[in-house]
């Protein structure tokens, strides 16, 4: 299923669940402050829970890590350092994440929470938004 402005929209209505840091770590009262509590909730909020913890794709469902990944090439790896995105659909994703909280590197791909996506008429609407460069007096 191809990733698309309407597809986006379809994703949004669901409401899926944002990611939360104490999903995926074991951790005892006191292991973690208060500060870096705040930062990982407010960085993996901006993931989406993957179904059933299944780490499939949220648009077309193809698994996007391990073995079976490795094997069908689940994740294809963006040109941006950590980023990439679902080799079936294109649907975004990042895979490796430094300095969040107490983590220094993780390597796991999320796929961004559609809310954090944006469709042509969200992109074209703030590129209308920008203000006007000014070179030499010129306005560009």
């Amino acid at each position: 299923m191809k990733l698309t402005d309407e597809r986006i929209e379809e994703l949004r209505a669901k409401q899926l669940p944002r990611l939360d840091w104490r999903d995926l770590f074991d951790v005892t009262e006191g292991q973690v402050t208060i500060e870096d509590a705040a930062a990982m909730s407010a960085y993996f909020s901006r993931f989406v829970m993957s179904p059933e913890g299944k780490g499939g794709c949220i648009n077309c469902e193809l698994v996007q890590g391990g073995l079976i990944s490795a094997l069908l090439g689940g994740f294809r790896w963006g040109l941006a350092h950590g980023e990439g995105s679902c080799s079936r659909c294109g649907y975004p994703a990042r895979a490796i994440h430094y300095e969040v909280g107490i983590i220094r590197r993780l390597e796991a791909i999320f796929q961004y929470h559609p809310d954090e996506l944006r469709t042509r008429a969200e992109r074209e609407a703030s590129e209308l938004e920008k203000p006007s460069v000014v070179t030499n007096g010129d306005e560009k």
